[in-house]
């Protein structure tokens, strides 16, 4: 194929080839990539924690969230601790997942805040 290349419009392809493309691989190097799916068990907890919410186990939820040391927990444990009664908690928590970006969190809030 290079030769049928070299020997096309009388070389003028193969020319271009050679200065354009070739010539940056022509030191290139070639790179390995490896990873390893590590499975984001914090994810896992909160989703967990979100399904038991929705079923009406907050204390249970509140349990599986409070050990975890996870910035995305915030929101889903505030929901939790204001529907088991503690309202104080829930705007702290409230407050801190607004820090951390949830929007989500943010609605929260003012929905707590309202309820004084």
């Amino acid at each position: 194929r290079e030769q049928r290349i070299r020997r096309l419009n009388g070389g003028r392809p193969y020319q271009y080839l050679k200065q354009s493309v070739f010539a940056d691989q022509r030191n290139s190097g070639y790179i390995r990539a490896y990873y390893e799916a590590v499975p984001d068990e914090a994810a896992e907890a909160i989703n967990r924690a979100v399904a038991l919410v929705r079923g009406g186990r907050d204390a249970e939820a509140v349990a599986l969230l409070e050990p975890l040391d996870d910035e995305r927990k915030w929101n889903t444990l505030g929901v939790a601790y204001f529907k088991t009664g503690r309202r104080k908690e829930a705007i702290v928590c409230f407050e801190r997942a607004v820090k951390a970006g949830d929007s989500e969190a943010a609605g929260n809030l003012k929905g707590v805040q309202a309820v004084e």
